[in-house]
């Protein structure tokens, strides 16, 4: 299955995330950050915070999206950015 993504084709993902697994991605825009202590010591506090959306959501949400692709449903999805 593909999807469509600013005028180019790209694959659905496919492997597993982990909340380390974004280091493994292709470095694109990113800031410098001269004090890699402060750096880990944000990270590590953030990492005790709860996640933004919970699985069940999201697994939620690609279930009603899955109705839609497959024409059983209208996508009714706020979408905020």
């Amino acid at each position: 299955m593909k999807w469509a993504h600013g005028g180019e084709w790209s694959e659905i993902m496919t492997e597993r995330w982990s909340p380390s697994s974004w280091r493994s991605k292709p470095v694109q825009q990113v800031p410098a950050y001269p004090d890699q202590a402060a750096l880990q010591a944000v990270e590590a506090q953030l990492a005790g915070f709860p996640p933004l959306v919970f699985a069940g959501e999201a697994r939620k949400l690609k279930r009603a999206l899955g109705k839609v692709a497959n024409g059983e449903a209208f996508l009714e999805v706020l979408l905020a950015g």
